[in-house]
């Protein structure tokens, strides 16, 4: 049985999925559901890969709530590669999927989410102790808020 949390990672993973750049380029969908544990694989064969997963919030966020549940989860691309302008481009096609959803709040208005935000995005280069190829990755938060309500 899914929750408004679940419904809401899976329908913006769903979105992601069906974005015609994100769909003809990530090599590794990472969505995190039923059946056995996935683990990152950072892999040049597994590049670019797309995961979205829960994220933490703040304690300060949570002890702030009165109407409101902010849910955050984090998009995470990894590609492989010198070049920075893969992961660009494809982090500019997820926003775009984003924006999209914020402007019709994943159909789940009804539901009660009330906002989809673009929160910290974060940059990294690096490289494996196996391999001196450089990957680059981005991880950017993405917070659903959520009117308090009986949601049982």
């Amino acid at each position: 049985m899914a929750n408004f949390m679940t419904t809401a990672r899976q329908a913006l993973m769903a979105r992601l999925q069906e974005d015609p750049t994100l769909d003809a380029a990530i090599m590794s969908w990472y969505t995190w559901g039923s059946g056995l544990i996935q683990r990152y694989n950072f892999e040049p064969a597994t590049c670019p890969l797309l995961s979205l997963v829960p994220a933490a919030l703040d304690d300060d966020e949570l002890s702030n709530i009165t109407d409101r549940f902010p849910q955050d989860v984090e998009l995470t691309i990894v590609t492989d590669g010198q070049d920075a302008e893969p992961t660009e481009e494809l982090l500019a096609a997820a926003l775009a999927v984003v924006c999209q959803a914020r402007a019709d709040h994943l159909g789940l208005a009804a539901d009660g989410l009330a906002s989809v935000e673009i929160l910290r995005p974060q940059w990294s280069a690096w490289e494996s102790a196996k391999d001196a190829r450089v990957r680059w990755s981005v991880h950017c938060t993405i917070r659903f808020n959520w009117y308090l309500r009986d949601f049982s």
